[in-house]
Formats: C-alpha cells, structure tokens, sequence
C-alpha cells in the first residue's frame, strides 16, 4: 500500500482461491450520512473459472480426440468478463434483472446462460457467441436513471420521462423478489434462461442435449 493512502481509496476487483465455488460479490462501502458510494469492493472466487471450463465441457463434449481447449478457455473467459461486469454494477448499486434475458441480453445484471447454437447432424452444439460482450440497454438506462444530474425542480419530470422511455421501448424489469422462489413464478423471470421465450428455450436445449450426449455414450 502507498505510504499515505488507506484502502478505502482504491475500488477493488480481488481475485480469491477457494476450495469450492462460492458467490461472487459486488459490495460498497457507503458514506452514512449522505449515501454516497465511496468505495466499490468485488470479489470473484477462482474455483467459479473452472466450474465455466467445466460447463463449457459439458456442452461441447470435446471427447472425440480433437482438442477443443481454445474454445473451451474462450468460453470460460467471456463468462468471467461479464460476471465482472455484474458484480461491478452491484458495486454502484444496481439490482438482478431477470428478465433481461427476454430482451436479447438487455444486462449485464441476469443470470446469463450461454447462447448454443446446434452443430451438424451427429455432432456437438457449437458455441459461437455464448455470453454477451459489454454492458446492454438495460444498464444505460439505470445508470442514466440512477446518477444523471438533473434541476431539482425537473427531477421528477424528467426520470417519470425516462422510465415512459424504457418501456415503450420494451424494456422489462424483474429482480429476487418475484424471480426466486416458486411463489413469485414469473413467465419471463427465470435466474438461468436464454431468449425471449422461456419453453422454447427448454426445447433448445433438450434437443441439443439429444443430439450430443449420444454421439458419446451410446
């Protein structure tokens, strides 16, 4: 540490080996007096890269004697960029939006399930573009909602305006709340799911899982 600086100076992304997986966090250290975030703190668990390998593994079934381990990394690595990303946006204060999935990756802030694309007859899903790159249309909104410096005699006006804004453009928003438990069952609110149409992407993947499993367990 510099000599004359303390900790709370610096926003961190601390890197922490585990022995298991356990949850990422994006914290803030919050001034109580006026609620301003002055420090962001986020914690990744290194034991999380390799459960990616481990899922990118699973889909691709790279079990034929070709070394997939570019694509496999590649994967991995695209998936820790965007938690990254997620748990930076807890950091400033943004909640989960699980229905950004609906909205062809709206955020950073869902649960991103990789996008799967089917490989040829008799072989392997191909994973091409499996999480999305950058923040989507959902994190510009809230970040402008959430820190625009406006009059406060237009304030009111102008963020009623900016949410008349976000839905007419189709935008939805559903956290924990009405996401988690079977209580709160939400038609396009899923933690893990891919595309605007939730049972078409249960169908995806059946049929994907059809055709690779197969190919190596028969």
């Amino acid at each position: 540490m510099t000599r004359g600086k303390c900790s709370i100076c610096y926003n961190v992304i601390q890197w922490v080996h585990r022995s298991t997986r356990g949850w990422s966090y994006g914290s803030s250290v919050v001034d109580p007096r006026t609620g301003e975030i002055i420090k962001g703190q986020v914690t990744l668990g290194s034991s999380r890269l390799q459960q990616d390998l481990l899922i990118a593994q699973g889909i691709v079934s790279p079990f034929d004697g070709i070394d997939d381990a570019p694509q496999l990394s590649a994967i991995a690595l695209a998936r820790v960029r965007q938690l990254a990303a997620h748990e930076v946006g807890h950091t400033l204060g943004l909640s989960h939006n699980f229905a950004a999935s609906s909205n062809d990756r709206a955020s950073v802030m869902d649960y991103s399930h990789p996008r799967i694309a089917p490989g040829a007859a008799g072989a392997p899903p191909v994973i091409a573009d499996a999480y999305g790159v950058g923040l989507g249309r959902w994190d510009f909104f809230t970040i402008a909602y959430g820190y625009s410096s406006l009059p406060r005699d237009q304030e009111t006006k102008a963020l009623a305006a900016m949410l008349e804004r976000a839905q007419a453009s189709g935008l939805r928003y559903i956290t924990d709340a009405d996401s988690r438990s079977v209580e709160s069952f939400n038609v396009v609110s899923h933690l893990w799911d891919e595309g605007a149409d939730v049972l078409a992407g249960l169908k995806r993947i059946l049929c994907k899982r059809r055709r690779s499993l197969p190919c190596y367990l028969c």
